[in-house]
């Protein structure tokens, strides 16, 4: 007795179809997960450049504290605002392009490695993943180079008793083909005692951009 046996498969086109279907089933998913790690990654980058912002705001408020605590401590109230009347390293923070300085260390302001940003290179922070403190630091040798550039701008205002500090960190974004993100904080302090006046210098400051 002879038996006939007829086996039919799937033709290479029903193949392609199956798999053109399961392609588009998975680009939206794919899609949408892509699009939640871009913005993930940006909110990390974007929430580092803000504590850098405002460490820069809080450096020169701790500056301008210590000069008045200095004052009482001598009795000579009129000194309190000698962070800003003396000619210092702080000159070149009360121009349009700015300063940075040093977050660790000695609180002594000629140790604070303060850097004038007209060369925006100059103030371009390193990250040392081996500091227990104010990781992002100017000076580092053995810290690995991050995206990110502080620059703090002082500027005299209401009638030369008050300060406007302003602090911006940008930063190059490759999730947005390397477009420059700046984050800009301010506050303003003043001179408490009243006892000072200086003239009103000093402008607000232009968005800085980052150097290749």
């Amino acid at each position: 007795m002879v038996y006939s046996t007829a086996t039919k498969g799937y033709s290479l086109v029903e193949v392609l179809v199956a798999i053109s279907v399961l392609l588009i089933a998975l680009i939206g998913p794919i899609t949408i997960a892509a699009k939640g790690l871009q913005s993930a990654y940006y909110a990390r980058e974007q929430t580092t450049a803000l504590y850098l912002a405002q460490e820069g705001v809080e450096l020169m408020v701790a500056i301008k504290n210590d000069s008045l605590i200095a004052a009482v401590n001598d009795g000579e109230l009129d000194e309190g605002w000698a962070w800003v009347t003396d000619t210092n390293s702080l000159d070149q923070c009360f121009t349009a392009t700015g300063c940075n300085l040093e977050a660790h260390g000695s609180q002594n302001l000629s140790n604070r490695n303060i850097q004038p940003c007209s060369d925006l290179s100059r103030c371009r922070l390193s990250y040392v993943d081996t500091a227990t403190s104010a990781p992002y630091r100017l000076s580092a040798a053995s810290g690995i180079p991050s995206p990110y550039a502080r620059v703090i701008t002082l500027a005299v205002v209401d009638g030369g008793q008050g300060v406007l500090i302003t602090s911006t960190v940008s930063w190059g974004s490759g999730l947005f083909g390397d477009l420059t993100r700046p984050v800009t904080l301010s506050t303003i302090v003043s001179n408490i005692y009243g006892t000072v006046t200086v003239p009103v210098t000093g402008t607000p400051p232009s968005t800085p951009s980052v150097p290749p």
